[in-house]
């Protein structure tokens, strides 16, 4: 009797224990979790437009997104860079996010690693290498032509290097990337519809941060328009560095394209150089956009005096769902005659009476005034303004 139990007992282990070990081994294996994703937005609205990009394709990759800092896998910071506060505020946000990455207790939650953080967008572009040099804090350096390939750099700087691509584009458009949309209101949205500005103000650093002008393709635009306008928006703005003066160009830009002149759309106007010949101008995009759905409005920010011609204002004027409404923004200080810009304070009301004078009475006019702090050379003398 004795016998027959040992061998029963021998069976067992040798046999069924190992098979339910196997079974309680496989069952214990856990899947690779999601990386999450928190992204921090500052400056312009083109900036958010940016955003909704970068989480479109950091969502293709399979990474979740997060709005808590210590669940977060990677911390995203995309900045501006046309004040010196807008990046004061993005050097003390790294400050608190290096104590971050240095407490011990940081991921209890989770998995017992140090967060990757990027700066993205126009300071990102400014400074390149300079962030990583200076604050050792930082992963990650990603232009605003180059968050296609952030996926990539998130995964090397995942393995403990720093990673940057600051690489500026001339035909870049994020045309094929649908935007994961930030507004929870279903109401609102912007449409990008350019890149980059060719204006090169002597205040701004847009060209530099941005590049040069590109459009997207107006087909792409129009069907984003559709899109949103099938999942119950009711107001869409077009959005660019400068926006009436999008020309789209099948074949890419080429210089015998060039127009013969620099003069401007509008009458009084100058560009800074010869621009191409307009192929798919601004009006004739409006007008797409505006035969979508004729219960949307549309509106567009920010235009230009120079890109204003006839055309685009007749549109307005016929067209009810297109909004009586234009921002101008534009920069202050007496000695603006010392430096380089493409108009004078008197074009600009002579401008806004054109377009009162052609819209009428439910015409809004926004003029937003920025006061720029620089040296103006006057003789010997320099004042500071």
């Amino acid at each position: 009797m004795c016998v027959y139990m040992c061998c029963v007992m021998l069976y067992y282990i040798s046999n069924v224990q190992p098979s339910n070990m196997s079974q309680s081994h496989e069952s214990q294996q856990v899947e690779p979790e999601q990386l999450m994703v928190k992204i921090e937005t500052y400056g312009c609205q083109m900036n958010v437009s940016d955003t909704e990009i970068v989480q479109s394709i950091l969502k293709k990759s399979g990474m979740g997104f997060t709005t808590d800092t210590e669940e977060a896998d990677v911390l995203l910071l995309n900045t501006c860079a046309i004040r010196e506060n807008a990046e004061t505020k993005i050097w003390d946000k790294l400050k608190s996010y290096r104590y971050l990455k240095k407490k011990s207790v940081y991921r209890k939650k989770r998995r017992p690693v140090a967060p990757v953080v990027g700066v993205l967008g126009c300071m990102a572009e400014r400074l390149k290498t300079q962030i990583l040099e200076t604050d050792k804090t930082v992963d990650v350096v990603v232009g605003p032509d180059a968050y296609r390939d952030l996926p990539r750099l998130l995964s090397i700087a995942s393995g403990g290097e720093s990673a940057i691509n600051t690489q500026l584009s001339l035909e870049e458009t994020y045309a094929d990337v649908t935007p994961v949309r930030l507004a929870s209101n279903q109401v609102s949205a912007f449409v990008s519809i350019m890149r980059g500005c060719d204006n090169m103000c002597s205040y701004c650093i847009v060209p530099f941060t941005r590049g040069r002008e590109r459009s997207r393709c107006p087909d792409s635009i129009v069907e984003e328009v559709r899109l949103l306008t099938n999942q119950g928006f009711r107001e869409i703005t077009l959005l660019g560095q400068n926006v009436n003066s999008y020309n789209f160009l099948p074949e890419g830009r080429k210089v015998g394209q060039l127009a013969p002149t620099r003069e401007a759309h509008s009458k009084g106007f100058t560009n800074i150089s010869r621009r191409p010949n307009v192929k798919v101008g601004f009006t004739e995009l409006l007008k797409r956009v505006a035969e979508v759905h004729p219960e949307i409005r549309v509106r567009f920010t920010s235009p230009h005096p120079k890109d204003f011609p006839e055309d685009l204002i007749t549109l307005m004027k016929e067209n009810p769902n297109v909004c009586s409404q234009i921002h101008l923004p534009l920069q202050s200080g007496w000695c603006l005659f010392n430096i380089y810009y493409s108009y004078i304070y008197m074009r600009f009301l002579l401008f806004d009476f054109k377009l009162l004078y052609a819209l009428g009475s439910d015409m809004n006019i926004y003029m937003y005034v920025y006061v720029y702090r620089f040296y103006c050379s006057l003789g010997k003398n320099e004042e500071r303004i």
